[in-house]
């Protein structure tokens, strides 16, 4: 069944894992800087339980 994927872009890193985990997902992170804050997810909307979400995680805001 698909099931929502919570946003978690803006939080930190261990409550990001700790929402997405508990809905049933699988996480990955992708650290590209120095700070412990997610600023993007993919993929987003809704994607089978136990999908895999990445994490991009690293700066307060995306750049740009």
């Amino acid at each position: 069944p698909m099931v929502s994927i919570p946003n978690v872009v803006g939080l930190r890193v261990p409550k990001a894992v700790s929402v997405l985990r508990r809905d049933g997902f699988v996480v990955q992170i992708n650290q590209v800087g120095p700070f412990n804050v997610v600023f993007s997810e993919s993929p987003t909307g809704q994607a089978p339980k136990g999908s895999t979400i990445t994490l991009t995680t690293g700066f307060p805001r995306p750049f740009g």
